[in-house]
C-alpha cells in the first residue's frame, strides 16, 4: 500500500512533465508577429524537444516562409512528425493537403479521410483530458 502511495506522485509528475509547454514555445508564439525569425528559432527548439503543437506551428511557418525562406520539404517532415505524435491540428492540415494534392503531397482522398477520423478520435481524447 505504501509503495502505491509513493508511486502515485511520481506517475502524476511524469504525466505533467509530458503535458508541459516548453517556455520557448510560448515565447515563440508571442514573437510571431513582431520577430518571426526569432519566433521560428524558439518554436523549432520546442519542436526538437518533442512538443507536438510546436512541430505543427513550425511546419506552418516553414510552408509559408514565415521567419525564413519557404522550405516545403522541412515543413512536410515536421507536419508528419506532429501527426505521428497524434496532434489533431496537424492531422487536419495533412488531410487538407492530401485531399487537394497540395503542399507537395499527391492527392489521396482515402488517406485524408482516415486522418480526419484519427483527428476526431484525438480531439475526443483531448476533450476528456487523456
Amino acid at each position: 500500500m505504501m509503495a502505491r502511495l509513493l508511486l502515485m506522485p511520481l506517475a502524476l509528475a511524469a504525466a505533467l512533465a509530458q503535458a508541459a509547454v516548453p517556455p520557448s514555445f510560448d515565447q515563440g508564439r508571442q514573437l510571431r508577429k513582431s520577430d518571426s525569425a526569432r519566433a521560428l528559432v524558439l518554436i523549432e527548439a520546442a519542436a526538437k524537444a518533442g512538443h507536438a503543437p510546436a512541430m505543427f506551428i513550425l511546419s506552418s511557418m516553414l510552408m509559408a516562409g514565415e521567419g525564413t525562406a519557404r522550405d516545403e520539404a522541412r515543413a512536410r517532415q515536421w507536419l508528419e512528425r506532429a501527426v505521428d505524435e497524434d496532434n489533431p491540428e496537424a492531422m487536419q492540415q495533412l488531410a487538407y493537403y492530401l485531399q487537394d494534392g497540395l503542399g507537395g503531397y499527391a492527392r489521396d482522398e482515402q488517406h485524408a479521410a482516415q486522418l480526419l477520423r484519427r483527428m476526431a478520435h484525438a480531439l475526443r481524447h483531448r476533450a476528456h483530458g487523456h
